[in-house]
C-alpha cells in the first residue's frame, strides 16, 4: 500500500504515534468534528493514542488504511 500521497496543497499520510498529540488538540475532542465520524470525541489523550494503535495494527494487517492530510504549506492537519 501507498504510504504517502501529494498534491499541490495536502499531504495524505500513514498516520503515526507521533501525530497523537496535534489529532487530540485539532480535532479529536471537538464536538462538531466527531459527529460525523464512527468514533466517539476522545475524553484523553490516551483515547487518541489507543485510536493510532488500532489504526497501525489495522493497516499493518491489510484491513483499513487510515491517512492523515496535512497542509503542506503549516504542516496543520485539515
Amino acid at each position: 500500500m501507498i504510504e504517502t500521497i501529494e498534491t499541490k496543497r495536502c499531504l495524505l499520510r500513514k498516520v503515526s504515534l507521533d501525530d497523537a498529540q496535534a489529532i487530540f488538540a485539532s480535532y479529536s475532542q471537538d464536538d462538531d468534528v466527531v459527529k460525523y465520524l464512527d468514533w466517539a470525541k476522545h475524553q484523553s489523550i490516551q483515547e487518541t493514542i489507543d485510536f493510532l494503535t488500532l489504526c497501525q495494527e489495522r493497516w499493518e494487517s491489510g484491513k483499513e488504511y487510515s491517512f492523515a492530510i496535512v497542509d503542506k504549506e503549516t504542516g496543520n492537519f485539515m
